[in-house]
């Protein structure tokens, strides 16, 4: 049997806890910031979708947000 790939999906956190037009890459990232607010939040294929959603455009900064990171967040 072959192990299945784990496929990658981006969440884009218009609206969260402290924090506004924020791409995480895990569940547990976005859970952190989203659950128990009045947040609105969607998860993606593609980062490209992630980012559309969020309304970027070229010459916008993107906020990826890595695990280590999310922490800061949360204060």
């Amino acid at each position: 049997m072959s192990k299945k790939k784990a496929k990658s999906k981006f969440y884009a956190i218009k609206e969260g806890n402290g924090v506004s037009n924020l791409i995480v890459n895990t569940w547990g990232e976005c859970s952190k910031l989203v659950l128990g607010y009045n947040s609105v939040y969607k998860s993606f294929k593609t980062r490209e979708e992630a980012e559309d959603y969020l309304g970027y455009t070229k010459g916008l900064e993107k906020k990826i947000v890595k695990t280590k990171d999310v922490k800061k967040y949360n204060r």
